[in-house]
């Protein structure tokens, strides 16, 4: 996470001009921008809230959830140091670990004015599973991340804890903003991680790459064509198109 991130921008003729990167106070900035645009830190969330209060007065800055039924509890560090901010994002998620599928649906129609039936189907194009909140992901936002939040954050991984951090720059252009960011460590690596942790489940553990998909036969795609030129492909609702996001090179 040490790494500097520069951003180049080609002009005409193929000049190039560095991006320098603002001094804005982005760890203040970030949750306005994360409240409008969730999907920007991952394509398969719905916000739930932010500045939840929770039953021991803390405040979680953001709330989310994916289409899988995991809560996502996101901190921004702000003005706080490592050490306070991973605290209160344990006690955040010992907090969210204990609520249920009525709990969460409240919570969302708290700080929401539609059912949280139907804006899961309008984010996720599918009714909300049955269960909710059987895991649930520990987010750390930053401009920065310093040796000693990567050292704390680096051990509770290692024991198998789902907490991670993103890292995101702000760039300014004449007229134009840019955001980049990088992740602590690659999400599908960690959830690949937890599956094989988990003890619990008569389930082999999933290798992270391979995935089997439903081919539909229609008047619009045939499975011999499939076969031939090697391709998959969704759509009718979000629920089947928003799946095929999640691949990436090199998945099978």
């Amino acid at each position: 996470m040490s790494a500097e991130l520069q951003l180049l921008r080609i002009d005409n003729e193929n000049e190039i001009r560095p991006v320098s990167v603002s001094s804005m106070d982005l760890d203040q900035r970030l949750e306005s921008i994360l409240v409008s645009n969730i999907r920007f830190l991952d394509p398969n969330l719905m916000l739930v809230g932010h500045q939840i209060t929770t039953l021991y007065h803390g405040q979680i800055d953001l709330l989310a959830i994916d289409s899988d039924g995991k809560m996502w509890v996101i901190a921004l560090k702000k003005d706080r140091i490592p050490r306070d901010i991973i605290s209160q994002l344990l006690d955040y998620g010992s907090w969210i670990a204990g609520l249920n599928y009525s709990q969460i649906k409240d919570l969302y129609e708290k700080y929401n004015t539609d059912s949280f039936e139907a804006a899961f189907e309008n984010a996720f194009g599918l009714t909300p599973p049955e269960t909710i909140n059987e895991a649930h992901q520990l987010v750390l936002v930053s401009s920065t991340l310093d040796p000693v939040a990567e050292r704390i954050m680096g051990y509770l991984t290692d024991f198998g804890l789902n907490i991670n951090a993103i890292q995101f720059s702000y760039f300014g252009d004449e007229q134009r903003e840019y955001l980049s960011r990088r992740w602590y460590r690659d999400p599908k690596a960690l959830d690949h991680a937890d599956s094989l942790a988990n003890k619990n489940t008569k389930k082999e553990a999933w290798n992270g790459h391979d995935y089997y998909v439903t081919f539909d036969e229609n008047h619009q795609r045939h499975w011999e064509d499939a076969v031939k030129y090697g391709f998959i492909s969704a759509g009718g609702a979000k629920r089947h198109s928003n799946a095929l996001k999640q691949l990436a090179a090199g998945d099978r």
